[in-house]
């Protein structure tokens, strides 16, 4: 009974919750509490001793869990599918990402390359420029002096 109350509990938070889609939380949750009432209900049911009589018969029990369980399969069983085809989606929207990255790095360390290579002739050229700068600088002061 405890199994099928947190099951209930799990789905009753399911269904409400205010806004779609729901967290994988809850569905988690739904997931987990159906596969331990499941569970719960695999155990076999002890006869119940009835006072100055046999073994009461509670087989009916288990044939109604038995059905409350097909329902709740039939209800809730495409979320197991769902959730799978959920994690592949991921995985592949994920290694579609990883791969958008890998190439956006490549195309950075190009570019930084390149900058980099830029620097380095503007600097070589900025150096060319001062030194030619200071050779005029030189005869201008040569022609003043004359």
């Amino acid at each position: 009974m405890a199994a099928l109350i947190v099951l209930l509990d799990a789905m009753r938070a399911l269904v409400s919750f205010p806004s779609r889609p729901v967290p994988d939380t809850l569905v988690e949750g739904v997931l987990n509490a159906r596969r331990q009432f499941n569970e719960a209900l695999s155990a076999p049911f002890e006869p119940v001793a009835v006072t100055g009589s046999d073994a009461y018969d509670d087989a009916w029990i288990g044939e109604r869990f038995d059905k409350f369980a097909s329902l709740i399969d039939e209800r809730f069983g495409g979320l197991e599918k769902a959730g799978e085809t959920r994690d592949e989606a991921l995985k592949t929207a994920l290694a579609g990402i990883d791969e958008r990255f890998e190439g956006l790095d490549e195309a950075l360390k190009a570019r930084f390359a390149a900058f980099d290579e830029a620097g380095t002739a503007s600097a070589e050229e900025l150096a060319s420029l001062k030194s030619r700068l200071a050779v005029l600088e030189a005869r201008a002061t040569a022609q003043a002096k004359d």
